[in-house]
């Protein structure tokens, strides 16, 4: 997107109605700069609304154009289309909340605890969660894995078929499940698999989890939160330009949390991971872009934040495929292993060696299926 684009998004996007970082840096009542869409047409409008789509803020944006006084707002047809689209993401995070709770209450009949990490968890700390946007429902059962995997075949959740030792996917009642065995790709490096039993450690020892009822859905604590969600987000970074929603995740996140964050730990427990610059850009430029409240030093990493600004508006740090040859493809796919293999070896100092290995089971069902090499898909 262009940087008028850019600007506007972020506008609708710091309105009381959409974020409400107003409370941090303007004055309550905060509503976006009507300047910045006097004169708009149809045109600039539709590409507005796309870029919402694209960034994952489609719901948050349209709360934001709601601030906005009406003789500024999108043409009526399209106004119309948005707010449908704005329904639709309403009614689907009622029926993925309900497919949760049925789940927590299946695997509690078994004895089996059910946690529900990054989409659905977050959205909690949301002025309004139903307008945070995700496709999926990520669980993680506490070492019951297996079971659960069992369990969910016999209530007729279809298997995938993009599985990994990460965590395996089913479709039940037209939700996505990811059921996780690790939290995060912990074939990166021995600090992510550290990381990783930490995030687990967190686990077991809040009282909040211990306490709950065993059909009950759970959410992680902060202290866990903070740290997955940054762990997350750099693993995101590494395959291509982080989208709007992950920074406003970020901000209501600390807006509502920060005082329950020990950042002395969390510094460390980051630098071992060899996260910590990642996590300072972040936070820079969340700040930047969407707003924050006052915040500890976290001090500054001026090479990760001009990383992460220059990935928006206008750069797209690996563009989509469009070559239409089975040789284009495959050089496509080739240029794009090394790109992501450079963003690795920044964050996690990942050998080229341990990448390719890594990469393995990819690589051999690409010979097992050597027609899949020039699919033109990623």
């Amino acid at each position: 997107m262009n940087e008028l684009v850019f600007k506007r998004l972020l506008a609708l996007l710091q309105a009381d109605e959409a974020l409400r970082p107003g409370r941090f840096l303007k004055p309550a009542g905060s509503k976006p700069d009507d300047s910045l869409f006097a004169g708009m047409n149809e045109e600039d409008w539709t590409i507005l609304y796309r870029q919402a789509v694209e960034e994952g803020v489609m719901a948050l944006a349209f709360d934001g154009v709601l601030c906005l006084p009406e003789t500024l707002h999108p043409p009526k047809k399209l106004k119309l289309s948005w707010g449908a689209s704005l329904d639709y993401v309403e009614r689907r995070y009622a029926h993925f909340q309900a497919v949760a709770q049925e789940l927590a209450a299946l695997f509690g009949e078994h004895g089996i605890r059910m946690l529900v990490i990054k989409g659905l968890s977050l959205s909690q700390y949301y002025p309004v969660p139903a307008h945070r946007e995700f496709g999926d429902l990520d669980i993680y059962l506490f070492g019951k894995h297996k079971q659960g995997d069992q369990l969910l075949k016999e209530v007729g959740a279809v298997p995938g078929t993009n599985n990994s030792y990460k965590h395996t996917v089913f479709t039940y009642k037209g939700v996505l499940i990811e059921n996780h065995a690790h939290f995060i790709d912990v074939i990166n490096s021995g600090k992510i698999l550290e990381l990783d039993e930490n995030l687990l450690h967190i686990l077991e020892e809040s009282k909040e989890i211990s306490d709950a009822s065993p059909d009950e859905v759970l959410f992680p604590p902060p202290r866990f939160t903070a740290l997955f969600f940054i762990a997350h987000a750099s693993q995101h970074f590494c395959i291509n330009a982080l989208v709007l929603r992950a920074f406003c995740d970020w901000a209501v996140f600390l807006r509502t949390n920060k005082d329950k964050i020990d950042f002395p730990t969390f510094r460390e427990t980051l630098e071992k991971a060899g996260l910590w610059a990642f996590a300072v850009g972040l936070t820079v430029v969340t700040g930047e872009w969407i707003g924050l409240p006052d915040m500890p030093d976290m001090g500054n990493d001026s090479r990760m934040e001009a990383w992460l600004r220059r990935e928006k508006p206008a750069y797209q740090p690996y563009p989509p495929c469009y070559a239409k040859s089975a040789c284009g493809i495959v050089v496509y796919k080739l240029k794009r292993f090394f790109h992501i293999y450079k963003r690795k070896r920044t964050l996690y100092g990942l050998p080229l060696i341990q990448f390719i290995e890594n990469s393995r089971d990819s690589l051999i069902y690409h010979i097992k299926h050597p027609k899949t090499v020039s699919r033109n898909k990623i």
